[in-house]
């Protein structure tokens, strides 16, 4: 149902936050044909030329996040960074109505397998690792998300074949209906204290790139696995010590080190164009998200 409120405004959606995503999520409802206001607590947001360019009778409500907007309104689109705690959008949430961000809006209309990266550190090394791996292979990959191009605007091309996504934890925090046919967690180590109240409240918030029924791959060398291991879904792991199986690992063969799966070696750890233990570590979650698509990894 339409909510209209004492002033008599009335939105289809409003977005809170502008910049690159509120830019692209303001772009995407408009081209559906929605009423869309757009609300910032600045006063001169990043995009905002950008948006008056493009769209010059757009809504826009600057300085605060306004309330009043925000409770005329049927469905909210929370930019990355604006927090779910802010005032203005639990007030929203106890007026029932929904809160949730572009990746969302994007895992509900994407046709094509989605490859989910998160992590601390080297998501995007990883995502550019993927991708590169995808394409070689022949795959019309397109990569985006917390990464150069916002999700919605790969929504433009109707037929990839595979989309590559970085996303951060802020992002993951309002995204329900993600159900990537391989997703990581590269590590977690503490990052944005100031939003979360615990490394605990950070990890789990990681751990929802997991929702959904597809390949889990795992880094066995970080402690976050422990509680995120099911015995019931199809799950690779990878680390910097002998792999076991079919996972993903480093085994070493006349005294040389060898990025292997299993007993397969795959390259030698010189050959790597990137340098580093952590790349090391990158390079191996990058084979195991490539070969969830049958790309092959040698």
């Amino acid at each position: 149902m339409s909510k209209v409120n004492d002033t008599g405004l009335h939105y289809d959606a409003v977005i809170v936050g502008l910049g690159k995503t509120g830019l692209s999520c303001f772009r995407y409802l408009s081209n559906q044909g929605l009423n869309v206001a757009i609300t910032d607590s600045r006063e001169e947001p990043p995009e905002l030329l950008e948006l008056r360019a493009e769209f010059e009778s757009a809504s826009v409500y600057l300085g605060q996040i306004n309330e009043q907007v925000l409770l005329a309104s049927d469905q909210i689109i929370l930019s990355p960074g604006v927090s779910l705690d802010d005032k203005s959008i639990k007030l929203s949430i106890e007026n029932n109505i929904p809160v949730f961000g572009d990746i969302e809006l994007f895992c509900q209309k994407a046709q094509a397998p989605i490859i989910a990266v998160s992590g601390s550190n080297g998501k995007s090394t990883v995502t550019t690792i993927v991708a590169e791996m995808t394409r070689l292979a022949g795959l019309k990959t397109y990569v985006g998300g917390n990464i150069g191009i916002p999700a919605l605007d790969l929504l433009s091309d109707s037929s990839p074949d595979l989309y590559v996504l970085e996303l951060s934890s802020f992002q993951l925090e309002t995204t329900y209906s993600l159900n990537a046919h391989a997703s990581v967690v590269l590590n977690v180590s503490p990052d944005h204290m100031d939003r979360y109240s615990s490394l605990k409240d950070y990890a789990n918030t990681k751990k929802r790139i997991y929702s959904g029924q597809g390949l889990m791959v795992l880094n066995k060398d970080e402690e976050y696995i422990h509680s995120i291991m099911d015995s019931k879904r199809d799950t690779i792991y990878f680390s910097l010590g002998a792999p076991e199986g079919e996972n993903f690992g480093l085994i070493n063969h006349n005294n040389e080190v060898w990025l292997s799966q299993g007993n397969e070696k795959i390259i030698n750890k010189n050959q790597l164009k990137i340098k580093g233990e952590h790349n090391i570590s990158n390079a191996l979650a990058a084979m195991a998200l490539a070969g969830a698509v049958n790309v092959p990894t040698n």
